[in-house]
């Protein structure tokens, strides 16, 4: 082999060792990536770290959910979703999730208006350190052209997803959760959809069921966790009918809203709200609160000044000792704080903010509680 020839081979040989150098490094960063992403096992949440992940943080609603709000001043998202508000529930809370409810119809409305500041929202949330949880908020409130009553998923949340969940594909500290309180007709319909309905405006629409919104998110290419509700109908489904319905996908996690189990409940009754979903799957309390200023009394139902703490804290007890995630209602004024200058968390047993069951005006709230306990767990 004259020296030509030679340098002619260590050259391809040079090229293939790099070719293979570049696969296997390719490999790695995508196997890496994978475990970046929290995933499903078993029952529970496992974080980028390897261990279980308990969500606990809560929701701070917004124009993004409102459309009267979004049409008056879209900018007015940046008050209540904004590095401070969300450094303090990290760093003096201890939270590491927010819940943030949005909607298909104003951002239909406003596409690139809307994706901004959710992008500058996200970006900044995930920079104080928490996961931010994305929920589709289908109502009249939201903009809806089909009014109240037409309450399941329509092929337009489908089209919501595969943009959103592509949008978002590659941020590991987003979660999609994918339709805020679903109601369908029965177990069947909840998991495969059919039929129609049809809204106080008179407007039509089909049902979509939770696996086809799954589908759709899966169909960008999202890996994340998926969060799903609607759990009553699943549940009532498997007592008349002896099946046990579950989406089909890896990564979901089930999620409930419980209110009035809350204020009156027992972990006994809080097993029973999960049913077979508890120990089989990993679960979610998307909202959840002691409310006294609630508008819809049943939501305080049983609750009194003098046992709410104790309540509040029996049930974060419950919680953590079954590793159930939960992001509480919410992270605002007269709910879980008075302020926010300087997040003086409310007080449910203050002679200063008396309170009974529905009691709309009171500036009570479980904020000091929720706080004292993330504080020492």
């Amino acid at each position: 082999m004259n020296l030509k020839k030679a340098l002619q081979f260590l050259l391809l040989l040079l090229i293939v060792a790099v070719s293979i150098t570049i696969v296997v490094e390719q490999h790695k960063s995508s196997r890496a990536s994978g475990t970046v992403l929290p995933h499903v096992s078993g029952t529970q949440i496992i974080g980028p770290s390897g261990t279980p992940l308990i969500l606990r943080g809560a929701n701070i609603e917004s124009a993004f959910m409102y459309a009267h709000g979004w049409q008056n001043n879209s900018a007015s998202v940046t008050k209540v979703l904004n590095p401070t508000v969300f450094n303090e529930m990290k760093a003096n809370w201890h939270m590491n999730a927010v819940r943030i409810c949005l909607s298909n119809w104003i951002y239909s409305s406003d596409p690139a208006n809307y994706m901004s500041l959710l992008d500058q929202v996200v970006k900044q949330a995930n920079q104080a350190g928490l996961y931010v949880i994305l929920n589709l908020h289908d109502d009249d409130q939201a903009g809806s052209p089909y009014g109240s009553g037409a309450d399941a998923p329509k092929p337009e949340s489908v089209a919501f997803w595969k943009t959103f969940a592509a949008h978002y594909a590659s941020n590991p500290m987003v979660m999609f959760d994918i339709y805020n309180e679903p109601h369908y007709v029965d177990g069947n319909a909840w998991l495969n959809g059919g039929g129609t309905q049809t809204g106080s405006t008179g407007k039509t629409t089909t049902v979509i069921g939770m696996q086809a919104l799954v589908n759709a998110v899966r169909s960008t290419g999202a890996r994340q966790i998926i969060v799903a509700g609607g759990l009553k109908y699943a549940l009532l489904w498997q007592k008349k009918h002896g099946v046990a319905l579950y989406i089909n996908d890896p990564n979901i996690v089930y999620t409930k809203h419980p209110y009035n189990q809350v204020a009156s409940g027992t972990p006994a009754t809080w097993d029973a709200m999960w049913g077979y979903f508890k120990g089989t799957r990993p679960l979610y309390a998307g909202e959840w609160a002691l409310l006294p200023n609630t508008t819809i009394p049943v939501q305080c139902q049983g609750a009194t000044m003098a046992g709410a703490d104790k309540q509040v804290n029996s049930f974060l007890n419950y919680m953590q000792q079954n590793g159930i995630s939960w992001t509480a209602w919410q992270f605002d004024i007269g709910h879980m704080i008075l302020d926010r200058t300087s997040f003086t968390p409310t007080l449910l047993n203050s002679t200063k903010y008396p309170w009974v069951c529905n009691s709309p005006h009171s500036l009570a709230g479980m904020g000091a509680v929720v706080k004292a306990y993330l504080l020492a767990h």
